[in-house]
């Protein structure tokens, strides 16, 4: 109708309060400063939908603090949140002072909504104010948060990822990855999950034996868990597509046939743990993503009947599911 007038009834809100001594209205004054504020949040998502990421952010902290206003005085933390994101999304985007003003912004929504109880999915609050602080300079920081999150959300990709790259870039001692995780293990001894965790951090560090004992130890533990044996495939075939380059690029035929039998023990090797997995999990996405691994992986011995016939099967699975 007129710009500005979301603010305007927010403000006409607020002095109704003030003036209704005696709370005849409370009730009806909660109620419109809900309203405002749920109107704010439908701008933001339209603002985002159009890619305007900066009004989009300023409808999401005013639909923030509209909530927070008394008598309703509930601070909508995913609108906080939001307001963070969508300015770190524009930081993302930007260069030197505007996107120092953009992360630092992102910085104070994002500890306002950690502050006030908000973690978002597998504490990804955390793994977004560890970002924040690395890009604003400050390392020790953005691993501070990645820890703090970790302790408690060890299962979350992004805390993961990011203390990996932490401590393989700063050099420092990436032994502490495992202490976290070990204090993770401690609360939940019988949790396999946190084995596959750690076989894909060692993984990731290039400890390949201990990497599938962890995977092993995952599946020891729980043997209807299919990541274990999941982690355990991926292990397997992407060593196998490593040895197949380097014999590619070999000369030598001794050490040619040395790294084709290399590599065909380990392509022959993640087909156990594929179709453990493929029979155990439910998940008809996971299924199909096991299928196509298993698919390329008997191709290659599809001169034996028994392969001829895994490659036709998994084949067919993964051709239907497009």
């Amino acid at each position: 109708i007129f710009d500005g007038c979301l603010e305007s009834a927010l403000e006409a809100f607020e002095e109704a309060y003030a003036v209704d001594a005696k709370g005849k209205k409370t009730k009806d004054i909660t109620a419109g400063i809900q309203t405002v504020s749920t109107k704010f949040v439908d701008e933001a998502y339209n603002s985002y939908t159009f890619g305007d990421l900066a009004k989009a952010s300023e409808m999401f902290e005013k639909a923030a603090r509209a909530s927070a206003t008394a008598p309703f005085a509930q601070l909508d933390t995913n609108s906080l949140y939001n307001a963070g994101f969508t300015a770190w999304m524009m930081a993302n985007g930007s260069k030197g002072d505007e996107a120092a003003a953009l992360y630092t912004r992102a910085q104070d929504l994002f500890g306002e909504a950690l502050a006030s109880g908000y973690i978002g999915d597998d504490g990804e609050v955390y793994a977004k104010l560890a970002d924040v602080a690395d890009k604003l300079g400050d390392k020790e920081k953005g691993k501070d948060y990645l820890e703090q999150g970790f302790t408690s959300f060890p299962h979350s990709q992004s805390i993961l990822v990011g203390l990996i790259n932490y401590y393989v870039s700063s050099g420092d001692n990436p032994g502490r990855i495992f202490e976290l995780l070990d204090l993770a293990k401690a609360n939940e001894p019988t949790n396999a999950s946190l084995y596959y965790v750690e076989g894909n951090i060692h993984e990731k560090l290039g400890e390949e034996e201990e990497a599938i004992a962890a995977y092993d130890k995952c599946s020891g533990i729980n043997p209807n868990y299919e990541y274990g044996y999941i982690g355990k495939g991926i292990l397997l075939y992407n060593k196998a597509v490593d040895l197949q380059e380097k014999a590619s690029n070999e000369m030598d035929d001794a050490k040619y046939m040395a790294l084709v039998a290399q590599f065909e023990e380990a392509l022959k090797g993640c087909i156990g743990p594929f179709e453990t997995a493929f029979n155990l999990s439910g998940d008809e996405s996971v299924r199909v993503s096991i299928a196509e691994y298993l698919k390329n992986a008997c191709f290659r011995f599809r001169a034996e009947d028994d392969y001829m016939a895994k490659w036709e099967y998994y084949k067919k699975v993964v051709d239907e599911s497009k």
